[in-house]
Order: C-alpha cells, then sequence, then structure tokens
C-alpha cells in the first residue's frame, strides 16, 4: 500500500480509531521525532476526554545551576516519554522499564490507560490490572554532560 500523508497512514493502519477508538495495529518508524509526530496525531483522532501529565525533570544537584529545567523538559531521550503525556481512556501505551518481571510488567509490556488518579496511572494489561506511580527515569548513560532524571 503506498501511503500520501501520516494521516493516510494512521487511518489505514488503525481503521476504527474515529468512531471506536479500536488499535490493533502497530506503526513502527526509523526515528523518534516521527514515532513523536504520528502518536500525537493519535491522540489528536482518538475518542474520549485527553488527561494531561506533566514530568517533573530534575537535575543532579552539581548540575542545577548551570542547565535551565525548560531545556530538560525540551528533551526527549530514546526509551523515555514526553514531557507533555497526553492520555486518554481506552488508549494504548507501553510499559518503559521493567517493573515487575514475575507479574509480566516488563519493558514493551503493552496496556490500555483506564485512568489517571494524581500521579498514578491505573492501566490493563494481560495481567489484569495495575497501577503504575510516577517512577524516576534517567536517560542512558552519556547520552547528556550532566546527570538528570526524568519523573
Amino acid at each position: 500500500m503506498n501511503v500520501k500523508s501520516e494521516s493516510d497512514l494512521i487511518e489505514w493502519v488503525f481503521p476504527g480509531i474515529r468512531h471506536t477508538g479500536e488499535v490493533d495495529g502497530t506503526i513502527l518508524c526509523t526515528r523518534n521525532n516521527i514515532v513523536d509526530a504520528i502518536n500525537a496525531q493519535v491522540s489528536d483522532i482518538f475518542p474520549g476526554d485527553e488527561m494531561v501529565a506533566n514530568s517533573a525533570d530534575e537535575l543532579a544537584l552539581e548540575d542545577q545551576a548551570s542547565i535551565p529545567v525548560e531545556y530538560l523538559n525540551a528533551q526527549t531521550p530514546s526509551g523515555m516519554p514526553p514531557h507533555v503525556l497526553r492520555l486518554k481512556e481506552g488508549m494504548p501505551v507501553m510499559l518503559l522499564r521493567n517493573l515487575d518481571l514475575h507479574a509480566k510488567l516488563c519493558d514493551g509490556t503493552r496496556m490500555t490507560v483506564k485512568k489517571v488518579i494524581g500521579n498514578v496511572l491505573l492501566a490493563s494489561y494481560e495481567g489484569g490490572e495495575v497501577l503504575i506511580p510516577r517512577i524516576p527515569l534517567p536517560p542512558k548513560d552519556r547520552e547528556y554532560p550532566f546527570r538528570w532524571t526524568r519523573w
């Protein structure tokens, strides 16, 4: 299939998304900026009320005076969520870290958003339902010349 735009691709891969929120397919991309653009379009199309969760980015003590937090907020390193995370009930999400291997809560686990309660996400997956609190996510070593964490 030859698609002419990202919108056409989304409609082809997720034909029921506008009406039912059904998302059975997957779109693979070669670059994170393309992933971010497609995720934003899918979020706009997905039915329901949007819940916005902003990260709390934190520098290591020795770097606090030299790097503005706004710079950290603008970064989306590989394997980390964006600073502004837009979620809707029923939306699929993917776990980015191993939380509990015995409960099958590991990196790459697909889940469905049930509700956002303060700083906690209620999600369902093949093993049941789980509450996921904010967890510290440092970028990979050597990706930045300073140490920081996204919460």
